[in-house]
């Protein structure tokens, strides 16, 4: 299943375990899921990441 997901569920999921932005990250990390990005979404999250 391919899957996009906001910006701030992506950032989420990296800070809060056990979330459900978290299990879609574990579920990504285990290739249940494809996430689905843009060069304009990695530039954002590069942004908030900084």
């Amino acid at each position: 299943m391919r899957v996009v997901l906001d910006t701030n569920i992506l950032i989420g999921a990296l800070i809060t375990k056990g979330t459900p932005p978290d299990k879609l990250y574990r579920a990504w990390l285990r290739g249940q899921i494809e996430l689905v990005t843009s060069t304009a979404q990695l530039a954002e999250i590069a942004d908030v990441l900084a």
